[in-house]
């Protein structure tokens, strides 16, 4: 039977970074997470960290400090999964004065706490405020990578589907969600839930361990639209986030998500139905022609230039001494201990911008139990692909231009964006247009889907196109189902041999 010394359920934000502090540490690590990595609440495909702070209490200033060390240290390791960006008015304006929410001040912190030198700095100066977008999607994948560097085992598409509690370890029954026929059993000496919204599912029926808090569910809902002519573009000088409020004095931030796409959210809605997403999506469209297309009606938004809504379940803390009417936001340690048996661990609520800290407070509370001293160089160590030698992507892509002429330029520019010095990894060989093999579509190659299966562990066209290159909005359903055969193939190819 496999022996393991830690497990961990769940492939979102805190499962893959407790695997790969876990496995820094020097224990034999397993994460399992029933279906794809990242498609769970904390794998959107981009944020704006710290954006959900509205709707926590004022104790959470506290955290404010945290959050801003997190970001400067993901900065500085994986340059290629965040983004400074001055947070104005839509016309370019500075903000007229210092705001006292929290998500004012979150802002305000992240200049103060010397970012401005990573933002453009004329358009830096004109505000009193940045922020910091993210890729959690990917940030997920390149944390799995991470963990998979220092000798964790990864199985997504694998649901634990038996659990036994022992005096000092559990016995658990893993199931193979493509090959149902296949099954594995072993022996783990802690278990860490992760589960997010079905955190309380696996522990009633699965784990059967009764615990003090439970997962408590949100829908929220991220919005994306083509940007109707606005001068902003991802990924270039005039990139930035900007404020929109209407006269009910109802505030979205809206940033670029990808090239000519814009986002809000994620935003609570379609809590009690699909007519809350489509009030909160009116909401914003009069908003928006209210304050950007006022002046020039060529900029009016209508419905029809939403192109895509991630939704997903968000799992708050219901705990006891907690409101019912204000659910706990930020992350919980829950340690379940009793009678002295197999020791387990629950990590309820997530947060991208506390995902290492998160990670190490949890290894540190195990300590008793496995006896690993955390490692001290694992703090600052690069993320796969992160090891640029200049931080400025722009700069990056201009090299990998000049290693690969023969290659477009958007392509060079985008794959840059995604992986860092990764892309040396999807490239290696190619001369020409000609070695990067079929093209599927909107600059996605072979190669770079070889690499996304070989790899990362895509399964699936969606698992491509919405987790792992942002693709997912640009592809026609025809074009998605053309990428999704070819996958089936190429995987059906390598289980044969």
């Amino acid at each position: 039977m496999k022996k393991v010394d830690i497990t961990i359920i769940g492939g979102g934000i805190n499962g893959v970074s407790v695997a790969a502090e876990a496995a820094s540490r020097g224990l034999s690590t397993l994460l399992v997470h029933a279906r794809d990595l990242a498609s769970g609440a904390s794998g959107t495909p981009v944020t704006l960290a710290g954006i959900h702070l509205r709707h926590l209490s004022a104790m959470d200033y506290f955290q404010l400090g945290n959050m801003l060390d997190e970001l400067h240290n993901l900065q500085k390791t994986a340059p290629h999964l965040i983004d400074i960006l001055p947070v104005t008015r839509f016309d370019g304006e500075a903000l007229k004065e210092r705001g006292e929410g929290l998500v004012e001040r979150y802002f305000q912190g992240i200049k103060d706490k010397s970012f401005a030198n990573l933002c453009n700095e004329k358009i830096c100066n004109k505000t009193q405020s940045l922020a910091a977008r993210l890729k959690p999607a990917r940030l997920i994948i390149t944390k799995a990578l991470q963990a998979q560097k220092h000798g964790a085992e990864i199985l997504s598409y694998t649901k634990l589907i038996e659990a036994q509690r022992q005096q000092n370890s559990w016995l658990l029954k893993l199931e193979d969600q493509l090959e149902k026929k296949n099954t594995l059993e072993l022996q783990s000496t802690l278990v860490v839930n992760c589960g997010g919204w079905w955190a309380n599912n696996l522990l009633e029926n699965i784990l059967k361990v009764s615990t003090r808090c439970r997962a408590r569910e949100e829908h929220r809902t991220q919005f994306f639209f083509k940007n109707p002519g606005l001068d902003i573009n991802f990924s270039c000088e005039s990139d930035r986030v900007f404020k929109l409020e209407n006269i009910n004095n109802k505030s979205f931030y809206v940033y670029s998500a990808s090239e000519n796409l814009f986002a809000f959210g994620p935003r609570k809605c379609d809590q009690h139905g699909f007519e809350e997403c489509v009030d909160l999506q009116l909401s914003f469209i009069d908003c928006w022609n209210n304050s950007v297309a006022k002046e020039n009606k060529a900029l009016t938004l209508g419905r029809e230039h939403f192109v895509y809504k991630r939704k997903a379940r968000m799992a708050l803390i219901e705990d006891p001494c907690a409101s019912e009417k204000t659910p706990l936001c930020e992350p919980l340690l829950d340690l379940n201990n009793p009678g002295k048996k197999a020791v387990m661990m629950n990590i309820f609520g997530a947060d991208a911008a506390l995902h290492k800290k998160i990670a190490q407070q949890a290894l540190d509370v195990l300590q008793t139990f496995h006896g690993a001293k955390a490692n001290v160089q694992f703090k600052n160590e690069n993320l796969p692909g992160g090891d640029i030698d200049d931080p400025c992507l722009e700069s990056y892509a201009q090299t990998l231009q000049s290693k690969y002429p023969a290659l477009p330029a958007t392509l060079l520019n985008r794959l840059s964006h995604n992986y860092g010095s990764l892309t040396l990894d999807i490239l290696e060989g190619c001369v020409n247009e000609n070695t990067l093999g079929e093209h599927f579509g909107h600059g996605l190659y072979e190669k770079e889907v070889r690499y996304l299966i070989d790899k990362e562990w895509a399964k699936s066209a969606d698992d491509i196109l919405h987790r792992r290159t942002m693709l997912g909005m640009r592809f026609s359903a025809q074009e998605s189902d053309n990428l999704n055969t070819w996958v089936a193939t190429y995987l059906a190819s390598h289980r044969q041999e």
